[in-house]
């Protein structure tokens, strides 16, 4: 977490020194201050150090983390258009931030997990329809004399952490189109589509870090550099297309792969007001390398190798504890799946922090009678 220090706050300081080296300074306070020297001196050396000593404060871990879940039921009798029974809804959330500073140097790490479970009249159990685990550890080298750039180096690691599958009402013809160009039919009611822990999407990269705005309501950053990324899809499937007119689904085989390209990454998040939340993120990915030939895969021209992850969230605070959140994703790997996977929903939401950020330590007011008694002393000392 970054902290600036604005002319205020050093302000502050400096009062602070004036106090504290009001009955030990051996230098008489002049009526011009710019009289005497090394009373200024005294003051400006005394600022320095408490500016100093606030600053190594802010050293070290800093760490936040949040969990949440959130439910949602419902019942339908005799309603047109809808199954007869009960849908019911169960999701959890784990959101942490963990950051080691040192001086200029600092390394964020973060973990978000999101899953959510549903069951519906039409079919037995619970299916998945959301689960996304994504781990990132970033080291952030920053400039004294340059406030808005820094240099980065990071890593990080995006998974399911649950098995997904393909569920169906009737019996369905499942066409698996397999890596060696063959394809494989069989009928039946469901299909696993991925293991646990698949598709795993690795990701490294290096660049500059650019600081557009870092203040209390908005925050704007943005990284370029260069990256390389690696899928391991577990011989997984995924769905190309669906004819509910034949009842059959066209899976294609999943490959694992490797990539090496530039990479482009804009952060937004911030408040607007004191009810609303947002966040913003988008990843864009231009390959110069590919481990595979994309001309197999059905992707002639290059802009249909080039990758994105949208992300945006946008919560309305109800509790401290509780929010209506907005959730939106847009999503192409064309390695993976030549199509654009949009996901988005509402839901309410509970979160509880277990581990909360520092806050950057304040310096206390004197009182009217503090006052007072400085009066008294420097007119003693006069």
């Amino acid at each position: 977490m970054r902290r600036h220090f604005s002319p205020a706050i050093l302000s502050i300081l400096t009062s602070a020194a004036l106090a504290a080296g009001g009955a030990h300074a051996q230098t008489t306070k002049p009526d011009d201050a710019t009289l005497n020297p090394s009373y200024t001196q005294i003051v400006k050396e005394k600022s320095e150090k408490l500016l100093k000593d606030l600053t190594k404060k802010m050293d070290g871990w800093d760490n936040r983390l949040t969990v949440g879940t959130s439910f949602a039921l419902s019942n339908s009798t005799s309603v047109v258009g809808r199954p007869d029974g009960t849908s019911a809804s169960l999701g959890g959330t784990v959101d942490g931030l963990f950051t080691y500073k040192r001086g200029l140097n600092r390394v964020v790490n973060t973990v978000n997990f999101q899953v959510q479970q549903t069951h519906t009249p039409l079919l037995a159990g619970w299916v998945k329809s959301l689960d996304a685990l994504k781990i990132e550890s970033t080291y952030l080298r920053d400039f004294e004399t340059r406030k808005w750039l820094s240099f980065y180096a990071g890593t990080s690691v995006e998974t399911a952490l649950f098995g997904g599958e393909d569920q169906r009402i009737v019996d369905t013809i499942y066409r698996v189109k397999e890596l060696n160009g063959s394809t494989n039919t069989e009928v039946r009611r469901n299909v696993l589509l991925t293991k646990e822990f698949s598709p795993a999407q690795l990701q490294q990269g290096f660049g500059a870090n650019f600081i557009f705005v870092d203040e209390k309501p908005f925050k704007l950053t943005s990284k370029v550099g260069f990256g390389f990324q690696e899928v391991f899809a577990r011989n997984g499937v995924t769905i190309t297309n669906v004819d509910l007119a034949t009842n059959t689904v066209d899976l294609l085989r999943l490959q694992d792969y490797a990539q090496a390209g530039g990479q482009i990454r804009i952060n937004a998040n911030g408040e607007y007001g004191k009810a609303v939340t947002y966040n913003f993120f988008a990843d864009f990915f231009f390959p110069v390398y590919n481990s595979i030939d994309t001309q197999l895969r059905g992707l002639g021209s290059y802009e249909k190798t080039i990758s994105y992850d949208v992300q945006l969230k946008v919560g309305l605070k109800l509790a401290k504890w509780a929010s209506l959140d907005y959730v939106l994703g847009i999503r192409r790997i064309p390695l993976i799946a030549d199509v654009t996977q949009i996901w988005n929903g509402v839901f309410i939401s509970f979160a509880f922090n277990v581990i909360e950020e520092r806050k950057l330590p304040k310096i206390a007011e004197k009182t009217d009678a503090q006052k007072k008694k400085d009066e008294e002393e420097e007119e003693e000392e006069e």
